[in-house]
């Protein structure tokens, strides 16, 4: 399925703030992945302030061959 140009724009914009190439799976209403391809050690801290106000709750996990994932929920 292809990415709609809102999806593209937000993936932009949020790899623009956190200073890292991102892309963002929609998991749910309110649940997103922001992953990278490579290791980014404080991509967690960086999502975490671009989203401030608004997360609900958020986790990270790395994997040297997958990259980094950031787990968030955001309010409705």
């Amino acid at each position: 399925m292809a990415k709609s140009v809102a999806l593209e724009i937000l993936e932009s914009r949020i790899s623009e703030a956190v200073n890292a190439k991102v892309e963002i799976t929609i998991r749910g209403v309110t649940q997103y992945t922001i992953s990278t391809e490579t290791v980014v050690n404080d991509l967690h801290e960086r999502v975490k302030r671009y989203f401030e106000g608004y997360l609900v709750n958020s986790s990270v996990s790395y994997d040297e061959e997958t990259g980094s994932f950031v787990y968030i929920t955001v309010k409705e």
